[in-house]
């Protein structure tokens, strides 16, 4: 519980509206263009969008392949 003195009001919270010249922005989308690559495109939504889709339209969703995982070192953190 807080007293009404306690409380701000949350507007006078906000920050400030910055302004941004036009080739700021365009520098900035230039770049995180340029840093997108196709090998971090992750299917996390993708693939449920996909079945669902085929779902709706009464077929059978396509079997999903899932890239076989390389075993990693294991390291026996209490030897005998």
């Amino acid at each position: 519980m807080r007293w009404p003195d306690e409380i701000r009001n949350p507007p006078g919270l906000a920050p400030p509206v910055a302004k941004l010249p036009k080739e700021e922005i365009d520098q900035a989308i230039t770049l995180i263009n340029s840093m997108a690559r196709d090998e971090f495109r992750g299917t996390y939504t993708e693939t449920p969008e996909q079945i669902i889709e085929a779902k709706r339209n009464h077929k059978v969703p396509s079997k999903v392949t899932v890239p076989e995982a390389e075993p990693g070192q294991v390291l026996d953190l209490m030897p005998r």
